[in-house]
């Protein structure tokens, strides 16, 4: 796979949805590149579910890297003269899986030549429109997806030929906190990790192929998994490390460590002129989360006065996640003055 060059565009994960929807919208099959982690499968199934949620929502996540040929091709028999195929249990039925859904196909470049070759037949509507693999015809309201790591992720990807490529539509996706964020809030993904990323962007992906543990937004998941369990701190701090390697998870731990050192809310409620402001951008993250959880129309006043000391960067953060919470809070007159105060931050 060395020789493949990824001459193609790079997006966000926040827009992989959008350019999965114009794929399937023109009948093409979209195969998303990146390294691992970057929550490739996990929007794909977001997507699934946001567009065929309502009861009749099919989908599928299949890994070629466990078939053989049998398993794509299906198994022959004897029927008179001529030999034909079961068609695998894994591929989309109406009848089973719903008149509409999302196919993944995952790590479809792991699986052997002889795999990937028969599977390619279902990457290109025939004349009729339809993907079609022998018997096997693909519903008309199912949509298929690829997802796949780059040759320099050394994910055990195989060489394939030019005829399968040739054959998809290719993205690049790159992670970014803020394209990470909307899905790790509908996931449960904690308050701690969410704000240590935005203040440390930096340590949100950097997959290593030559260590076991790196951080990636799949192993900040498994952080924050691991921080849902009440558990001895040391052991905590080994599992942390386990996930996201020890530099990462000793600097993430170190900054746990000082949550309850920062003001309190009472501290804030009580004396918002006088209360002290962090220094350390990470620090003013976590204060701002922490904040966010306990704000309402009682204390918006107080939290909003103390957050007017920091810059109009964490002030819009703020706000904007305050009101996310709590839409009332747009007609208090805290906002309005959040908002002549911060005008000229805003672009029209």
């Amino acid at each position: 796979m060395a020789a493949t060059t990824l001459n193609i565009e790079k997006i966000t994960v926040d827009q992989l949805p959008a350019a999965m929807r114009l794929a399937w919208a023109g009948g093409q099959v979209l195969c998303i590149w990146g390294p691992p982690g970057t929550a490739k499968s996990s929007v794909c199934h977001q997507t699934a579910v946001a567009d065929y949620g309502n009861g009749t929502m099919g989908y599928i996540e299949s890994r070629p890297s466990h078939w053989d040929i049998s398993d794509v091709r299906g198994v022959p028999y004897f029927e008179g003269d001529y030999t034909v195929f079961k068609i695998p249990n894994e591929f989309p039925r109406v009848e089973r899986d719903g008149e509409s859904g999302v196919w993944l196909i995952d790590e479809p470049f792991q699986a052997s030549p002889s795999v990937t070759n028969t599977l390619s037949q279902l990457l290109t509507p025939q004349a009729d429109g339809k993907h079609r693999l022998g018997d096997y015809v693909l519903p008309d309201g199912w949509h298929i997806v690829m997802c796949t790591n780059r040759p320099e992720d050394k994910s055990a990807t195989q060489r394939v030929g030019a005829h399968i490529m040739n054959r998809l539509v290719h993205v690049e996706v790159v992670a970014t906190v803020k394209g990470w964020l909307p899905w790790a809030k509908a996931n449960g993904i904690r308050d701690e990790v969410m704000y240590y990323l935005r203040a440390k962007e930096e340590a949100a992906q950097r997959h290593d192929p030559a260590t076991v543990a790196s951080p990636t937004l799949r192993t900040w998941e498994k952080v924050s998994r691991i921080l849902d369990v009440p558990a001895d701190p040391d052991i905590r701090r080994a599992l942390i490390c386990g996930a996201v390697g020890s530099a990462d998870g000793t600097e993430f731990c170190l900054y746990m460590d000082i949550l309850p050192s920062l003001p309190s809310i009472g501290q804030i409620e009580a004396d918002p002129d006088g209360t002290q402001v962090p220094d350390e951008v990470s620090h003013r993250y976590a204060l701002i989360g922490m904040m966010v959880r306990r704000v309402g129309v009682v204390n918006i006043d107080a939290l909003s006065q103390y957050m007017s000391r920091m810059s109009g960067e964490f002030q819009v953060l703020f706000w904007v996640e305050a009101c996310e919470r709590h839409d009332v809070l747009r007609h208090t007159d805290a906002f309005v003055r959040h908002e002549i105060a911060t005008k000229h931050l805003r672009v029209d």
